[in-house]
């Protein structure tokens, strides 16, 4: 269990993690508000729509980043924190349903 909670703390302490988590939230976030008020789109719509681009924007940049590595691997923890990033828009947008 103890190790478990430090690689959890070294996940999150991470910068590019954090910013990468940032970034899928804020994006799918934007997304969302930008098109949820539209009479014609649903609310889940907007949402799906939200979080595939936001995703699709997620795995573009840990593939740019990998190719800008020395060693030419891909992360999977980029891929990871951008993902919680767009779950947590999910979890948001299930809550506050009308």
């Amino acid at each position: 269990m103890k190790k478990i909670c430090e690689k959890l703390k070294a996940f999150f302490a991470n910068k590019d993690y954090q910013l990468l988590f940032l970034l899928g939230f804020g994006l799918a976030a934007l997304i969302y508000i930008l098109i949820e008020p539209v009479e014609t789109v649903k609310w889940w719509v907007a949402m799906l729509i939200g979080s595939l681009l936001s995703s699709g924007v997620i795995v573009a940049i840990a593939f740019g980043k990998k190719q800008n590595r020395k060693e030419k691997k891909l992360h999977a923890g980029d891929i990871v924190s951008g993902e919680l990033g767009v779950l947590l828009l999910i979890l948001t947008t299930l809550i506050n349903i009308r």
